[in-house]
């Protein structure tokens, strides 16, 4: 007989995923405006607003960072909202984790499409300069 024992922070976390969903499902597409974009990209550091600027806000309106920033622009704070229906525990566990964090930039999702965004520019350039240098010497 093979046994197991599930750590008890399973359960907090899939708790807390759920009420992190039903916060989210108050956002619509419709929700954001351009006027709430533009405030959101004078908020972000110089490389994440040039990714956000160059995809534009059809995009940003997928992210969850963005999506999150409307909701408490709007005066619906995730945190509020989960202090008020997740359990004592998961709510500790929520706060303590870099999983779920605090922050309306999540800084770890915003370096990696930073980093992302550096590469494909490079290359673009890269092969910009190689159809250059083969056009010159054509």
């Amino acid at each position: 007989m093979v046994s197991f024992c599930i750590s008890p922070d399973v359960f907090l976390r899939a708790e807390a995923q759920q009420e992190i969903r039903h916060y989210f499902a108050r956002y619509h597409d419709g929700l954001p405006t351009e006027a709430d974009f533009a405030q959101w990209l004078r908020g972000l550091p110089n490389p994440i607003r040039a990714i956000y600027i160059h995809n534009g806000l059809a995009i940003a309106r997928r992210e969850l960072s963005f999506r999150r920033y409307v909701l408490e622009v709007r005066g619906y704070s995730l945190c509020e909202h989960l202090r008020a229906t997740l359990s004592a525990a998961a709510f500790d566990l929520w706060l303590e984790s870099r999983e779920y964090g605090t922050s309306l930039y999540p800084n770890q999702v915003l370096e990696e499409q930073a980093a992302r965004f550096t590469e494909i520019m490079h290359q673009q350039r890269t092969t910009l300069l190689a159809l250059m240098h083969n056009n010159q010497a054509a």
